[in-house]
């Protein structure tokens, strides 16, 4: 794992929890108490009520359709397809037959 493909703890803390400009996943996000590895940032991405549309945030995700759809946190909202990397950021996959991939 590259450290610069991730978001670090100083920049994400400067700013209020949604509306960091940094997109990129945040590791720590559970320690910083935040809802996923995009929550830093969610809040400054479109509301396009399209695929990439994040059913607990509303906004679309920094990461795109794939994970929106089949991310840890919205897997609650009846997506399937979850892989997780070093067990932190959730990377979504499809599931073949709908459910979650463990």
């Amino acid at each position: 794992m590259n450290p610069h493909d991730f978001a670090d703890r100083a920049t994400v803390a400067a700013y209020p929890a949604g509306y960091c400009p940094d997109t990129r996943p945040f590791l720590d996000w559970r320690a910083a108490g935040l809802l996923c590895a995009f929550a830093h940032c969610v809040e400054t991405q479109p509301l396009t009520g399209g695929p990439a549309e994040c059913p607990v945030f509303g906004h679309d995700c920094p990461a795109g359709a794939d994970v929106a759809q089949a991310c840890a946190l919205c897997e609650a909202f009846g997506f399937a397809g979850v892989v997780s990397v070093d067990g932190d950021v959730a990377v979504a996959v499809p599931a073949a037959d709908g459910d979650p991939v463990q």
